[in-house]
């Protein structure tokens, strides 16, 4: 393991898992990617745009009402990310999703550690770090932290990490930090998304609630919507993902990270 990973240490280490075929991909160039694709093919991308309504009637969506004008639909996706809950607030849908911020810090210029270094992740404390540019990028969830829309960057993060980093990458401890950011993750209480359509309102699906795996998962997460939204069974059954689950009590809690 550590001739794959050398910058990892610790001697409590039992062992880890390793795939070849693994990869990171830049979220901001899969993005561009993705809406230059949607455009292609005849998407019409609006920015600026605020929502302030979804009508409904008969408990069925009419269409949705944004600063720009009202949009007659019959479906609407909520795919908020953090702000889904106030998405289904619209529509009159409770979708319990929680922002959790979450700091990344950048290092300085690290030559002497391989471009190659796979992304680590050390499930015991949730601390990770790849490559990123000529640094390493790296960060850490907290067992304390509250839901906020605050993204501004807690410095109070990097002293929290620093005895992981130093029992398990301490060559990450001798680095500068050349830039830092912080994002919110959409946590549901199972930490399991919410897909599909809910039952109160017909018309209203969700793609949210992630839990810090939507941009792992969304490829096949948006395959299997289109397939099911278009009036084929999805591949994969997602049932076990809908929005009930949290009315009836059948919530599957997250056991694995992969």
């Amino acid at each position: 393991m550590r001739e794959l990973a050398p910058l990892i240490q610790g001697d409590d280490i039992l062992g880890g898992t390793f795939c070849p075929s693994d990869g990171i991909a830049s979220p901001h160039a899969v993005t561009l990617a993705y809406s230059g694709a949607a455009r292609r093919l005849g998407v019409k991308l609006i920015e600026g745009v605020e929502v302030d309504g979804i009508v409904q009637q008969a408990g069925r969506v009419q269409s949705v009402r944004t600063t720009a004008g009202e949009i007659s639909t019959s479906a609407v996706f909520n795919c908020a990310g953090a702000w889904a809950r106030k998405v289904g607030a619209l529509a009159g849908v409770d979708i319990p999703i929680e922002p959790y911020p979450r700091n990344i810090f950048v290092t300085n210029p690290m030559p002497d550690v391989s471009r190659r270094h796979p992304m680590t992740i050390d499930f015991a404390t949730s601390f990770y770090f790849h490559p990123e540019g000529d640094g390493l990028l790296f960060g850490m969830g907290m067992a304390d932290e509250q839901p906020s829309f605050d993204t501004a960057v807690d410095w109070g993060v990097l002293d929290a990490m620093a005895d992981v980093i130093d029992r398990r990458a301490p060559r990450l401890g001798t680095a500068g930090i050349q830039t830092a950011w912080a994002g919110l993750y959409e946590m549901t209480p199972d930490h399991q998304p919410i897909l599909g359509p809910v039952d109160s309102v017909e018309g209203f699906w969700c793609a949210c609630g992630f839990s810090g795996h939507g941009f792992q998962q969304a490829p096949a997460v948006g395959y299997l919507l289109a397939q099911w939204f278009s009036g084929e069974p999805p591949q994969v059954p997602l049932d076990v993902f809908a929005h009930r689950r949290f009315a009836t009590g059948t919530v599957e809690p997250e056991n694995n990270v992969v």
